[in-house]
């Protein structure tokens, strides 16, 4: 077996004191007005070496594994691809591994389970997404195991980030009257609970009456194969809506397939706009005209904040809220005719 190197090695091999190269491996070498010169020659043979820190050494010094935990509580209130790409990126920026904590129903009833998978694996700390579905005795274990904890998706105070939703409503209502829109619908079919949907319809329903329009909205509480049938009836009324805003793209699509049987162009008699992430829309409708949620950025973020507040003593942080932006594509134009 080979012998493990140590930061004696590597001190003699740059031809330092073993403070100065635990300084550097450290990141405090520019505070402690340690020369670059010095600072790369430290690292150059650690690297020639193949110098690994001892984990739990610094673990032992600093109090911190460089764990964290992503919790998703049900499959129900499941992690967006996109949020878990903003939290991958996050922890290689800063060096943490991840531990993904999946909870089935059964999961979820045991208080027990949370604070385990904590003492087994050496959780720092823990990001939650879609934290409104957390039942409330894991919130309880949370803060009984007294868990730094960055919620996502979630609205209050400290410890969260999340998509201001309403500018969605808002700002694709007035991009639409700028083109000369005047019968706009918001066809919703996301669950009345989420409050990102409630303030995606109350964006479009603020923008429409500064407009001094009248609203048209369309619940889909159908099942997915009765969807397209709704959205038929919408498009087939003689005071039809020249523009749609659809909650997501799993409405967009069958709205777009509807208005092709029916003999409807995109976008000449029918606009239609999407909340979509930027991949789900490149892949699904790549000419789509659409609302980047920035779910990536706000994994990103959360990962942030988790990292500053576990550098400053698990203070409470600030919560963020975050804009997405309107994204224009070949789906929508002025209409045929301006009403």
């Amino acid at each position: 077996m080979s012998k493990q190197v140590t930061m004696n090695d590597v001190a003699e091999l740059a031809g330092v004191a073993r403070s100065t190269v635990s300084h550097v491996i450290n990141n405090r070498g520019d505070d402690l007005h340690i020369s670059k010169a010095t600072q790369k020659r430290i690292f150059r043979s650690a690297h020639s070496l193949n110098y690994r820190p001892s984990v739990g050494a610094r673990s032992i010094r600093q109090k911190q594994t460089g764990c964290w935990g992503v919790l998703a509580a049900t499959p129900s209130g499941g992690i967006s691809r996109f949020q878990v790409a903003g939290i991958n990126r996050a922890a290689m920026d800063l060096d943490k591994h991840l531990v993904y904590v999946e909870m089935g129903e059964r999961r979820s009833l045991d208080k027990n389970y949370l604070p385990k998978m904590v003492r087994e694996h050496l959780i720092d700390g823990i990001l939650i997404p879609q934290a409104t579905r957390l039942a409330e005795h894991l919130r309880e274990a949370i803060i009984r195991c007294d868990l730094p904890a960055i919620w996502i998706q979630h609205c209050q105070e400290h410890d969260a980030v999340w998509l201001d939703e309403s500018h969605y409503g808002r700002e694709a209502v007035e991009y639409l009257v700028e083109l000369g829109h005047r019968r706009i619908c918001y066809v919703n079919f996301a669950p009345p609970e989420g409050f990102w949907s409630r303030d995606r319809l109350r964006g479009y329903e603020q923008a429409m009456k500064e407009a001094e329009l009248p609203t048209q909205i369309v619940d889909l509480k159908t099942e997915r194969s009765l969807r397209p049938a709704v959205i038929e009836q919408i498009l087939s009324r003689p005071d039809r809506p020249t523009a749609i805003l659809f909650h997501g793209v799993t409405g967009a699509f069958p709205g777009m397939l509807v208005a092709a049987q029916l003999g409807l162009r995109i976008p000449d008699d029918l606009s239609i706009i999407t909340q979509a992430a930027p991949n789900e829309q490149t892949i699904l409708f790549p000419s789509l005209t659409y609302w980047d949620n920035g779910e990536d950025r706000m994994g990103y973020a959360a990962g942030e904040m988790l990292m500053q507040k576990l550098t400053q003593n698990r203070q409470e942080q600030p919560s963020r809220i975050l804009r997405g932006r309107l994204v224009v594509g070949n789906s929508t134009g002025r209409p045929a005719h301006t009403i």
